[in-house]
């Protein structure tokens, strides 16, 4: 009995797998521990007058073939001051760094190969808020994130340590319910709890409304097909990313 239960996991597995391939690239934050990064995912820096902010990630190929990666970089909103004087965004792929009004690159990638990627801003003599978005794209798979300057500074205060306050997925991988904590320190605060495919799509999308102190929640993973996931929650300033591998029989 033990060597069929045995036998049921490893092809479960290997359907896990099949299903993770859809995914020819995966885009992972290198100022938070390596996160993984998915659709609509918001990172938050404050700038000072005249400085340069920059947040690095890293691309990697996970595709069993050469891959061209396709990066479009839009700018949402730019800080320009009454002088005039305006803040420039550009970006580095590896060692290769971009002017300003380049918005459109393509970087070849062999199987396994990874490269940094830095998003730059360089503030404007008077600091103000700027939002600019990166659209990574190859084979069908799109992944777009924005980084936004100069937010409100209360909020981001106020939800400081965000990412530190959810935990993993558990149990995981998952064979039917599955759950995730957040530590809130108010009650009433809405979390905006999302789930996506290996290819960054949405799954399912839902609010929660937290209590003080500990929260779990019911992920609702039991229709799910076998593969791999993101658990992304939300709470309108930070967000915090799951990877989460569901078994379903």
């Amino acid at each position: 009995m033990k060597k069929a239960l045995g036998y049921i996991l490893v092809f479960s597995l290997f359907l896990a797998g099949l299903n993770a391939q859809n995914a020819v690239f995966q885009i992972t934050d290198q100022e938070n521990g390596n996160a993984m990064v998915v659709n609509n995912d918001m990172f938050t820096h404050f700038t000072t007058n005249g400085s340069t902010a920059h947040h690095e990630f890293e691309f990697k190929n996970i595709s069993p073939v050469t891959q061209t990666i396709t990066i479009r970089k839009s700018e949402i909103q730019i800080n320009i001051t009454p002088l005039p004087d305006t803040a420039k965004a550009y970006f580095c792929t590896g060692a290769t760094c971009y002017q300003p009004d380049v918005i459109n690159v393509s970087v070849i990638l062999a199987p396994n190969e990874a490269m940094v990627f830095r998003a730059y801003l360089d503030e404007a003599s008077v600091a103000g808020q700027s939002e600019v978005s990166y659209k990574f794209s190859s084979a069908g798979q799109t992944v777009i994130f924005s980084l936004k300057y100069n937010a409100d500074p209360v909020s981001v205060k106020k939800y400081a340590g965000f990412n530190s306050g959810v935990s993993d997925v558990f149990p995981n991988p998952c064979y039917a319910k599955s759950f995730i904590t957040v530590n809130s320190a108010e009650t009433g605060a809405n979390m905006n709890l999302t789930l996506l495919n290996s290819l960054g799509s949405i799954v399912s999308s839902k609010e929660v409304v937290m209590v003080n102190g500990k929260n779990t929640i019911n992920l609702e993973t039991e229709n799910l097909s076998t593969g791999v996931y993101f658990v992304r929650l939300s709470n309108g300033v930070s967000v915090a990313t799951r990877k989460i591998t569901i078994i379903n029989q």
